[in-house]
């Protein structure tokens, strides 16, 4: 009688594709270099109010507190968004509850995105090495690069999740398909659209009507329980929608408002700050040499996107950060299918070569131009903060954090937030001392902590600050102009 079947084991060792081995190399390659350069920000206190918030949720699920406060006067599952991911998070905080766990964690799901990529070009291209060069071109791909190195957004974790769900689509593996949609709809609400256009996709180009459908049916669902059932419990009834006012303040105030203009005037947003809208999209074409134009129909699943980014009057909204995260799959299947398409057309293999090489170039070059890197120049130029060095006031400054009791409660200027976010209660320093009349005028924190050298709040804050300090604080260390108050 046999105790273990060994034939299921050599069957699938006999399928294994061997290069996949030189995909992991340079997967633990990017894993092991942009964790410490995520680290490096973290300890040297680069701005960091969205980790700190999702670390916050995060550790407060870990302690039992699934529907309480992110900064104790939000809550839901992350408030500003829909964010069902930080279940699949959560075991690693039960054994690591830290925001270098989520750094960490972002990295490595970013980098696991390059298997998918190789696996749908060795498959749509029929080489292998096609699959290692747009995987090589993957992880230098500069948005993915800014993603990483700006703090840590859920969203950034749909780029493998989208990836796996196409290719899954792509193979007909419904099963395996709808798992990974589910995931990728975890990780933003706003993930839904883009979802059931990949639906109408499956639908119309794959005439796979059983997946389509089902595909669409989901987004769909997750959409309305977004916006209509999680949002108002998370927001009380405040206004959700005021991020419109924000980013598209330019062309209306409401979400109605934005869609009339825009239809009625769709030059005049698109046009507004055109050399920076231009140079956004460069970034993200020109690494794959502007071949993912050659898939229209692929990119279209993500049309949306590009048109609220470009549409937008805010920088941030095309800027190579965590909004280009639900573009990034589509803009590389796009490319693949581009590359097939010429194939197709050219049946030269020198040819196939070239545009090979071509791609392999262009990412190298787009990378020094574009990605935040610590070897680039690309966020000095766009005035952005990098810091990348550990001086020794960072060091004192996590010191004075460790001599904060962990049962205490804190207002912190938020960039310190991060490295604080274990105290038991933390509210934002510039929030506490605006609402210090209002939502906080019953709320006495224990602790107070700023630093002098890098204030993140304006001098209207400051001045209540010093009010408040002046008659409810004593100086509990001062030490390099970083100060820590405490509660008479």
């Amino acid at each position: 009688m046999k105790v273990f079947d060994f034939s299921i084991f050599s069957k699938k060792l006999k399928n294994f594709d061997p290069y996949l081995i030189i995909i992991f190399i340079f997967i633990v390659l990017y894993i092991f270099f942009f964790t410490s350069f995520s680290f490096m920000q973290y300890f040297s206190f680069n701005p960091g109010n969205e980790l700190c918030v999702l670390h916050r949720h995060i550790f407060l699920m870990s302690q039992g507190r699934i529907f309480n406060g992110i900064l104790e006067y939000e809550k839901g599952f992350g408030a500003a968004h829909f964010y069902m991911v930080f279940w699949v998070l959560l075991p690693a905080y039960f054994v690591f509850p830290n925001p270098l766990t989520l750094l960490f964690l972002q990295t490595s799901f970013l980098a696991i995105g390059a298997i998918p990529i190789y696996l749908l070009a060795r498959d749509k291209l029929n080489s292998k090495l096609a699959g290692i060069i747009l995987a090589v071109c993957y992880l230098l791909y500069p948005a993915l690069q800014n993603i990483n190195l700006f703090e840590f957004h859920a969203v950034a974790l749909a780029v493998p999740f989208l990836l796996w769900s196409f290719y899954f689509m792509e193979k007909n593996d419904m099963k395996k398909s709808l798992v990974f949609i589910v995931l990728s709809m975890m990780c933003k609400e706003t993930v839904a659209l883009a979802v059931i256009l990949m639906g109408f996709y499956a639908l119309i180009k794959n005439k796979n009507e059983k997946l389509g459908m089902t595909i669409i049916f989901l987004g769909s669902f997750w959409a309305f329980f977004s916006l209509f059932v999680m949002f108002p419990y998370t927001y009380d009834g405040r206004p959700y929608f005021n991020a419109w006012a924000w980013r598209w303040g330019h062309i209306g105030e409401t979400a109605p408002d934005v869609a009339v203009n825009f239809i009625k005037d769709p030059i005049y947003p698109l046009a507004y700050d055109l050399p920076a809208k231009v140079e956004y999209l460069i970034a993200l074409f020109s690494p794959l040499g502007f071949l993912s134009l050659l898939s229209p129909g692929t990119m279209l699943i993500v049309i949306h996107e590009l048109i609220l980014h470009l549409s937008s009057g805010k920088y941030p909204m095309y800027y190579l950060n965590h909004y280009t995260a639900v573009l990034i799959p589509f803009i590389f299947i796009s490319a693949i299918l581009g590359i097939r398409f010429i194939q197709s057309k050219i049946r030269i293999k020198p040819i196939f070569y070239l545009i090979l090489f071509f791609i392999l170039v262009t990412s190298i070059i787009s990378n020094l131009s574009f990605s935040k890197e610590p070897i680039t120049s690309y966020g000095e130029r766009l005035n952005q903060i990098i810091n990348f060095e550990i001086s020794d006031h960072d060091m004192l400054l996590l010191k004075i954090i460790d001599t904060i009791p962990k049962n205490s409660t804190l207002a912190v200027d938020v960039r310190l937030c991060p490295q604080s976010s274990n105290i038991k209660k933390v509210y934002f320093l510039h929030d506490y001392v605006e609402n210090s009349e209002g939502m906080y005028k019953n709320v006495t924190v224990d602790f107070i902590l700023f630093d002098n050298t890098k204030k993140s709040f304006d001098t209207e804050v400051e001045d209540r600050l010093s009010e408040i300090l002046s008659k409810e604080f004593v100086i509990y260390n001062n030490t390099d102009e970083i100060f820590l108050y405490k509660h008479v």
